[in-house]
């Protein structure tokens, strides 16, 4: 296979007002107009990723992209990044290609070997991250949260993309047995994306563009989900844990509505003791003006994809079992809203109700 000749030499670049440099160390290329080059014919999700991602950022600095899709060297050869195609991975000279025998570059020591897209990441993420915080932030927090959101992103993204690009199964070889799986998934991106390739009446460049859409949407919904989240780590965490060192009853947080109830935070603050079973959220309506009052169970292993619960709600049955009983009264029960069905969350109208229920759930079960 033919590489392409090395392209740190490109010139005709205009200077950025911030010079960013990649996680290489090499500056970031600036022109007015920048070629990406990938393969023609049928796409994959990872160079559709990969064009999407630096579309994306360059977009965002006010620079013209084009794409040329092809195999030949010559062509390939006039452009200043290269995708998924060419035979090299060189960071240095903008060539991401993971195709090669003796390709077994990683993310951050990893199992996981890298696609284009997880190339792409590695060496461009942290500037796509701070192009996207526009808020302003003291020195060490903008530097906080670029660092552990570009983990975030790779571990929630493109770690997947670079899994099935590269032929590597998600169930580890000791579990791999199919009757264990409940069900399949079918409407990811990728599966999306290799029909979007079977379309009829569609050209294929079009295609192509087609797929960067849909995923420049996708992206930027999980990118944007990632980052508020630590926004609001750096804001509102402090608060919370105040709220959560000063809880009056160890197993249950009382969270006013000018106070987050994002329950990663949550269990964040909760992360060593693990004491948690319920939290409560003070919620208002925005047309109706009406209060309500959330009842929250906690993951045992939040960050474990596992539904399982530390301590449910009573049911609603449960709940009028003990109004017989005298232990809640007719006026506290019929300010019950709803308790779901699996009795993970509920509502009330009432703060004082929302908090006897958990009290009961926990001291019921």
């Amino acid at each position: 296979m033919n590489t392409i000749p090395n392209l740190a030499s490109n010139s005709c670049c205009i200077v950025a007002e911030k010079e960013h440099k990649t996680t290489s160390g090499v500056p970031l290329l600036i022109k007015r107009v920048i070629t990406i080059g990938t393969h023609n014919g049928r796409f994959h999700t990872d160079e559709v990723m990969a064009v999407t991602l630096l579309k994306i950022l360059y977009g965002i600095l006010g620079v013209t992209v084009t794409v040329i899709r092809s195999r030949d060297p010559i062509e390939l050869a006039k452009c200043d990044i290269v995708v998924d195609v060419g035979g090299g991975y060189d960071p240095s000279s903008r060539l991401f290609d993971h195709h090669q025998k003796d390709c077994n570059e990683k993310f951050d020591n990893g199992e996981v070997k890298l696609s284009s897209a997880g190339m792409v990441w590695k060496e461009f993420g942290k500037i796509f991250i701070d192009l996207h915080l526009t808020e302003t932030f003291e020195k060490d927090e903008k530097q906080y949260i670029i660092d552990e959101a570009y983990l975030m992103i790779y571990e929630k993204i493109f770690k997947e993309i670079d899994a099935h690009d590269n032929g590597q199964d998600m169930i580890r070889p000791a579990f791999k047995r199919v009757d264990v799986l409940l069900y399949e998934i079918n409407l990811s991106l990728g599966n999306t994306i290799t029909k979007i390739n079977f379309l009829k009446n569609v050209e294929g460049n079009d295609k192509f563009n087609m797929a960067c859409d849909f995923t420049k949407t996708m992206l930027m919904i999980h990118v944007m989900e990632i980052l508020d989240l630590f926004i609001q780590e750096i804001k509102e965490l402090p608060v919370l844990r105040k709220l959560y060192e000063n809880r009056p009853c160890k197993f249950l947080l009382d969270i006013p509505e000018n106070v987050t109830h994002n329950s990663k935070l949550i269990s964040k603050v909760d992360e060593e003791a693990k004491e948690l079973l319920f939290y409560v959220s003070e919620n208002t309506n925005e047309k109706t003006k009406i209060k309500t009052w959330g009842m929250n169970t906690m993951k045992v292993d939040p960050k474990k994809k596992s539904f399982e619960i530390r301590k449910k709600l009573l049911s609603t049955e449960e709940l009028e079992k003990l109004k017989e009983l005298k232990e809640l009264n007719d006026e506290e029960f019929g300010k019950i809203k709803f308790i779901h069905k699996d009795l993970f969350t509920g509502s009330t109208t009432d703060h004082e109700v929302a908090l006897k229920i958990c009290r009961l759930s926990a001291s019921k079960q």
